[in-house]
């Protein structure tokens, strides 16, 4: 079994369409949990829940931000074989989709994956089961059991927004879990994964940007957040284990 994560904050109707999706895709084989970053609007949200009882929901008593939001999912999954950690706006679009990540993972040992897809973001090189890109999006990450054993998580050091995926990776590829390349994908990803701001409307949904913060709390966020990550520069060499626990 895997686990499949899903962080949201204020935004109810798009989880709600994210959630049809992910339901309709569901098997034995999904562990499926959502994790609400202290929404506002706790009603609306209530509205939601109760049409998915099948997936678990867990629901922050203060806002974390994205990186120790991750963390309160992967605390959540630890003892899986793996975890796909998705954003509120990705999600899959076929059976058994799923299965792209585990044969990348168990023919390329590819224990850290992200998701990319062109025009956005330049493909580098592509194997059997696996893509390599020239970077990434952090809408949707796989993590191993023995990835989170050697990296723990996101950095918790890390604000609301911003470049947390960048750090992870990195640390990721410098603990040998990503042997073809810094941001790595499944084949062809966006074939079975989709997301809204890369791909725009989806069946009935009409896509129009709904982000979870406004323009400039999320530049102050980025920029406090590129602080946190400009302080980490001298420990990259050292140790790659963030304890996600203590």
């Amino acid at each position: 079994m895997i686990g499949v994560g899903i962080t949201t904050r204020n935004r109810p109707e798009v989880l709600d369409y994210t959630l049809s999706q992910f339901a309709k895709y569901a098997d034995n084989n999904q562990d499926i949990i959502v994790y609400d970053d202290y929404s506002d609007d706790f009603e609306a949200l209530g509205d939601v829940v109760p049409k998915y009882p099948d997936i678990h929901f867990v629901f922050g008593g203060e806002r974390l931000g994205i990186a120790k939001s991750k963390n309160e999912l992967i605390k959540e999954f630890s003892h899986h074989e793996g975890m796909v950690l998705f954003d509120d706006d990705c999600f899959p679009t076929q059976e058994g989709w799923y299965e792209h990540f585990l044969r990348a993972f168990k023919n390329h040992k590819q224990h850290h994956m992200i998701y990319a897809r062109e025009p956005q973001i330049m493909l580098s090189k592509r194997f059997e089961y696996a893509d390599v890109w020239m970077g990434c999006l952090g809408v949707c990450i796989w993590l191993s059991k023995y990835a989170i054993q050697k990296v723990g998580g996101w950095d918790p050091r890390f604000g609301i927004y911003g470049v947390e995926h960048h750090e992870l990776t990195g640390r990721c590829r410098r603990a040998g879990l990503s042997p073809l390349g810094h941001y790595v994908s499944p084949r062809e990803i966006s074939n079975y994964v989709w997301c809204f701001d890369t791909d725009g409307d989806h069946g009935d949904f009409k896509w129009i940007h709904r982000g979870c913060m406004d323009d400039d709390e999320k530049k102050k966020a980025i920029d406090e957040n590129v602080k946190i990550a400009e302080g980490m520069v001298k420990e990259q060499n050292k140790k790659v284990f963030r304890d996600i626990w203590q």
